[in-house]
């Protein structure tokens, strides 16, 4: 990949280690590149670790992006024991022997939540009630009713079993709670069960071959080396573009309309081989700098014409 310039606009995609904080990663990797505008896409509970994207300088106004993209999760599972927390480090409420579990039986369980689920957010986690983050709530003891959320699995099968652990791997969408799967899945099993330990292994274009670790960034950052960032127009190598003109490139930068024949849309080339690869949008494309950085995000209007939905400024 081609280093980038100062401006550092892109996406870097971080391999997370269990302990700190989605946000302590950003805060590390704001005080080593000097970027003042750095963000992550899907949060990672502390004790969970895997594939944690960085958004750097504009590459923060693509958060929403990461939302259509499948992740991967590869979860152990304690059987027959529950948690305050759904995982292992919260507080025990129950323990049962579970070497009557056989693998079947976990196998034909799992179908349960294969497709389109509905989740309740765990107490112990990070949704806001009444102002609250729930997980405050929480320590204090404190119950409160939370609304169910539909998510997407798209599939889910167990690796492996060694009584009282299990190995099972999940592809799903945004928003979905595996502490919740394996807590659910212990009460079908009728035993009881909580998330031991958690590894996010793919994340739509980005998996665990092409991550950095924080100590891996750190070197380049200290050699002002940056090509382990991604440019901005990474997420939409399986998009539709096309290369402005300087006249539109104008009018786009200026929020206003441009006409563009269908002849100078360039079709995709590039497949973005995620878990789930994604469709890009029928009425949108890439809008491309004659020097090949992203300029926008346009959406058919009507016909030919072409209004610019996301502006990236230069």
């Amino acid at each position: 990949m081609e280093p980038v310039d100062q401006n550092r606009n892109g996406y870097i995609s971080l391999w997370k280690h269990s302990g700190p904080t989605s946000f302590d990663m950003v805060a590390r990797i704001r005080k080593l590149s000097g970027i003042k505008k750095v963000g992550h896409g899907g949060t990672l509970d502390p004790n969970a670790e895997g594939i944690l994207p960085i958004l750097l300088g504009q590459g923060t106004r693509m958060n929403g992006m990461f939302d259509n993209y499948a992740k991967r999760y590869e979860a152990t599972i304690l059987l027959g024991t529950t948690t305050n927390t759904l995982d292992i480090d919260g507080e025990i409420l129950s323990q049962t022997d579970p070497s009557d579990i056989d693998i079947d039986k976990i196998k034909n369980n799992l179908l349960q939540f294969k497709g389109e689920i509905e989740q309740k957010p765990p107490m112990f986690s990070a949704v806001k009630y009444n102002g609250q983050r729930l997980y405050n709530l929480a320590r204090q003891g404190i119950t409160v009713e939370r609304k169910s959320r539909k998510v997407m699995v798209y599939d889910i099968w167990i690796n492996k079993l060694k009584s009282p652990l299990a190995e099972i791997s999940i592809i799903c969408g945004k928003g979905t709670y595996i502490r919740s799967i394996c807590d659910e899945l212990g009460t079908l099993l009728g035993i009881g069960a909580t998330l031991h330990s958690l590894r996010r292994t793919e994340y739509g274009p980005f998996n665990q071959h092409s991550s950095q670790t924080i100590d891996q960034l750190e070197r380049d950052f200290e050699s002002k080396t940056y090509a382990t960032i991604y440019p901005l127009s990474y997420l939409f190598n399986n998009w539709r573009r096309v290369i402005l003109t300087e006249s539109q490139q104008q009018r786009v930068s200026n929020g206003m309309t441009i006409e563009i024949s269908d002849k100078d849309i360039i079709p995709a080339t590039d497949k973005i081989t995620g878990p789930i690869p994604t469709t890009p949008p029928d009425n949108q494309i890439s809008a491309l700098r004659p020097e090949g950085e992203l300029a926008a995000i346009l959406t058919r209007k009507t016909n030919n014409h072409w209004h610019p939905s996301k502006v990236i400024p230069q």
